[in-house]
């Protein structure tokens, strides 16, 4: 009982989309992947840091320069 097996391989006639749908699938693994494990629950102590550095960064940036008004 001899067997062949014969694979075919034919070119994408789009194979942007075909890139596409794939970094998609892709994508969406990687998300589930993601949630799964915890990787989106907030940090309330990241929160606070990241809020004080936003109001600092506003300071600075709202500080007149030195230079300007001399």
């Amino acid at each position: 009982m001899n067997k062949k097996v014969s694979i075919a391989f034919t070119e994408p006639k789009d194979g942007e989309k075909q890139k596409e749908k794939i970094r998609e699938i892709i994508a969406g693994g990687f998300y589930n992947y993601l949630k799964k494990n915890g990787y989106f629950k907030q940090d309330p102590k990241k929160q606070e840091k990241i809020q004080q550095t936003i109001e600092e960064s506003r300071r600075i940036c709202h500080e007149t320069d030195p230079i300007d008004s001399a």
